[in-house]
């Protein structure tokens, strides 16, 4: 999930810095919005990966295969 996460980060700034190419410099953001942008980005995408809630914790299993028990 990260993996593609960031996958979708990359492809969001790339489209973005494609895009503030056909802008004129004056009339876009400066380098520190830029930055804050990216960061911003990257900070969801790793949040929206991140295992909340417990729904990643581990479980146990119990594999009877004939006469033998797998725990």
């Amino acid at each position: 999930v990260l993996v593609a996460s960031l996958t979708l980060t990359g492809v969001a700034i790339d489209r973005y810095t494609a895009f503030k190419s056909k802008c004129s410099v004056t009339r876009g953001p400066g380098w520190i919005a830029t930055i804050a942008y990216v960061i911003l980005v990257w900070s969801t995408a790793a949040g929206a990966s991140y295992p909340v809630l417990d729904l990643y914790g581990p479980q146990s299993l119990i594999i009877i295969n004939n006469h033998e028990i797998y725990t």
